[in-house]
């Protein structure tokens, strides 16, 4: 039970560590590589108030209404 726990730990703590290495991937790249698998990418226009961005068959979340 002990090895358990301190495992779980561990990997909780492995988790959490942050990397601060700027050599992530960026936008363009992401745009390419679909670009080049041929998939459509259309701007979309998103309201910043509005975190849903479908329709959820004309009902309203609670903290809306």
């Amino acid at each position: 039970m002990k090895q358990a726990i301190i495992l779980g730990l561990l990997l909780f703590l492995t988790g959490c560590v942050q990397v601060n290495d700027s050599s992530h991937i960026s936008k363009v790249e992401v745009v390419d590589a679909l670009q080049n698998h041929n998939v459509e990418l259309t701007e979309g226009a998103f309201l910043k108030n509005d975190i849903f961005t479908s329709k959820l068959n004309g009902v309203k979340p609670w903290y809306m209404r």
